[in-house]
């Protein structure tokens, strides 16, 4: 009877806002479809006799869609739904039965925030309608909310089905869908609003926002005050199911995969796969529901799927595909794993390919207020020995914090899992150079040692004639040479570049090679001499073919920038293009004498060298 009441409630309310809803649904309506009577049992979907299914011991069942098409995947009970091209199916039984196939225009996709499943049925927000649909168990429609007020971008029902959250011009109003009163809570604050999905159950929302300037900002607020409570683009990729929720999130160069359930602590997640993630040769799926995460990675025979417990970290699950070139992971529930190609839905069950993995995936999530201290000290020792080898002193961590040249500020790094690749990649690029190569370089400072700085972030102040953002800067501090580097993936090419102002200061002190630099461009030519007035010249002329006589525009800004640009870019491989013009050879040749002389270098294979017609003598 309670059951009863509580639909008629709802009936009610639904004809207060303007709906026409259909006729009450019958009583068995509620029932999970897998359950209810049927004239004759189909033989469903599945394929017994597909390759991939035999060749995993039945720990993959195929199940060819046919006309089905499928964009999404969600379970409703122990059911499945299949989100096709304005469809959705209802998929009963072990067997996967087509039970019902109905339209469903303008259906957002399981993880959207858009839709709520439960497992008396289906409610979703019909952007072009402005309404929010509602469909029982069998998925029979059975009434609509029509929103007068037109909603700007989406809406989200909460789970419990008793709220609903939009945007209109006066800023971002509720519904109570139990006495269907309408109020604002929160204020227009920009030019414009929308609600893309909530989590923790309803209690906080997401909501992007654009600004009169035009810049965009993705905000979550308090579903109870309207209070804001966190700010950041990396919002926009949080996926929820009840209160759990998954997130990436761009920390420097270090991509973070952040889950966490409620109010506890988040967590970090790092999968085996990371460095394969990073590059594209792998993807990740979180599915928030079982809290776990599937990577797929390509191999040369076919795919791997790999799957994780979050609540333990261990890779507890492994299976190898033939002849599949890609998949896309959909759902989980119920202890299996969906996923879709090529016109076929796949079922992994885990436990029928456990890995026996111990290993944990999984760690706090650090920030640089309560950062991993015990890791980042590890590196301690690695640095010692890289400035043993080849006479150099590293700074990073709180060390970069104490030696900021002026007109800069730096972003202190404290992720390790910079510094491991970051390490790696100055360590490789070092090893490129003569022995004593650097020890040389700075034999004229107090310490005879060359410094490098690993930070995040290097800022300007352009008022004052640095650039707003910079990959690296060379500067002198206290008698001490120092180039501070950013890390993440340019990082071996900045320090060609930084490491060149140090050799070129090493020339001009060593030998004349470089006192009729300006001879060697263009008749006419001048170079800026300021950076931020480098930023509107437009001599393009000088960049194209035979008339090449600087690598980029930047190199038009100072003459010591020139020849940091020429090292830099013939330290890298792949660029024989920008040494084909006469002048970019002479200059190229010139950077090489002065090389050559001021260090006392013979003999020839100096990787500089590399894209030089003649090599010097």
């Amino acid at each position: 009877m309670k059951r009863w009441l509580g639909l008629l409630a709802l009936l009610c309310l639904l004809c207060l806002c303007g709906c026409a809803p259909e006729s009450q649904t019958p009583e068995d309506d509620n029932m999970p479809s897998s359950v209810m009577p049927s004239e004759q049992p189909e033989p469903g979907l599945y394929d017994p006799e597909n390759k991939i299914g035999i060749q995993t011991g039945g720990a993959v069942r195929a199940y060819p869609l046919g006309d089905l098409t499928c964009r999404g995947l969600a379970s409703m009970g122990n059911d499945l739904l299949l989100f096709g091209e304005d469809t959705l199916t209802l998929l009963a039984g072990e067997n996967l039965t087509e039970a019902v196939t109905v339209t469903a225009e303008n259906l957002p996709l399981p993880y959207s925030g858009m839709v709520q499943i439960r497992a008396d049925g289906v409610a979703y927000y019909d952007s072009e309608s402005h309404e929010v649909v509602f469909l029982s168990a069998s998925l029979r429609e059975y009434g609509r909310l029509r929103l007068s007020d037109k909603p700007a971008g989406g809406a989200y029902l909460t789970p419990d089905w008793k709220k609903l959250y939009y945007c209109t011009a006066e800023g971002v109003r509720v519904l109570d869908l139990d006495t269907g009163i309408s109020r604002t809570l929160k204020a227009q604050e920009t030019g414009r609003q929308s609600i893309s999905g909530g989590l923790g159950n309803g209690t906080v929302l997401r909501c992007n926002m654009t600004l009169t300037d035009g810049t965009e900002r993705t905000i979550l607020i308090c579903a109870q005050t309207g209070e804001t409570l966190a700010e950041g683009d990396y919002l926009n990729s949080m996926i929820c199911v009840g209160d759990r929720y998954f997130l990436t999130k761009l920390s420097g160069s270090v991509e973070e995969w952040i889950f966490g359930q409620g109010e506890s602590e988040p967590r970090n997640f790092w999968p085996g796969e990371t460095a394969q993630l990073v590059s594209g040769e792998a993807w990740m799926t979180p599915l928030p529901e079982s809290d776990a995460a599937v990577v797929m990675s390509v191999l040369e025979t076919g795919i791997c799927l790999n799957y994780y417990d979050l609540t333990t970290g261990y890779r507890c699950a492994s299976v190898k595909l033939k002849d599949l070139d890609g998949a896309c992971v959909l759902t989980a529930g119920n202890g299996m794993v969906w996923f879709c190609r090529e016109g076929v839905l796949y079922r992994w069950e885990p436990e029928r390919s456990a890995t026996g993995d111990k290993t944990v995936y999984t760690a706090p999530h650090y920030t640089l207020e309560d950062a991993d201290a015990d890791g980042l000290q590890a590196f301690a020792e690695r640095a010692q020995t890289l400035e043993k080898t080849y006479g150099v002193d590293i700074l990073y961590w709180t060390e970069a914090a104490d030696v900021v040249p002026g007109n800069y500020s730096f972003e202190i790094e404290y992720m390790t899992q910079a510094y491991e690749a970051g390490f790696a990649s100055l360590e490789a690029a070092m090893a490129r150079f003569p022995e004593n190569f650097f020890r040389k370089a700075a034999d004229w400072t107090n310490s005879g040692v060359l410094r490098i700085v690993l930070v995040r972030g290097i800022y300007g102040v352009p008022e004052q004639g640095t650039l707003a953002s910079v990959p690296g800067v060379p500067y002198l501090l206290n008698g001490e040479i120092c180039i501070a580097l950013c890390l993440g993936d340019a990082l071996e090419q900045s320090f060609y570049h930084q490491a060149a102002h140090a050799i070129d200061t090493k020339i001009l002190s060593s030998c004349r090679v470089f006192y009729e630099w300006n001879r060697l461009n263009p008749v006419g030519f001048s170079y800026d001499n300021d950076y931020i007035a480098n930023q509107n010249r437009q001599d393009w002329k000088y960049l194209e073919g035979d008339n090449r006589c600087f690598i980029d525009m930047y190199s038009m800004s100072f003459a010591i920038e020139d020849r940091a640009r020429i090292l830099e870019y013939a330290c890298m491989p792949g660029n024989e293009s920008y040494f084909t013009s006469k002048c970019m050879q002479a200059k190229l040749k010139r950077v090489c004498e002065g090389i050559r002389v001021a260090f006392e270098l013979k003999g020839d294979g100096y990787l500089w060298e590399q894209y030089l017609i003649i090599i010097c003598d």
